[in-house]
């Protein structure tokens, strides 16, 4: 199959690439909250920040997180 005859053939391969670098280079980070989860409320929104201590590296994370409380 030549990528001449699929418009965008070859794009989508590069796509591809990038999310799988993306996923290659995946850490799993823990977290301790400051309070713990047991005295969260109903529904509490907890923020949390992760940010890369090297420059030039690109963190992607949620803003934060719903506690569960009793």
């Amino acid at each position: 199959m030549a990528s001449h005859s699929y418009p965008g053939l070859r794009k989508r391969w590069l796509q591809a690439d990038e999310i799988a670098r993306a996923i290659d280079s995946q850490y799993i980070v823990t977290y301790t909250p400051k309070r713990p989860l047991a005295e969260a409320t109903v529904e509490e929104y907890r923020r949390i920040n992760v940010a890369a201590g090297v420059i030039g590296l690109h963190v992607h994370a949620r803003r934060g997180y719903v506690a569960r409380g009793q």
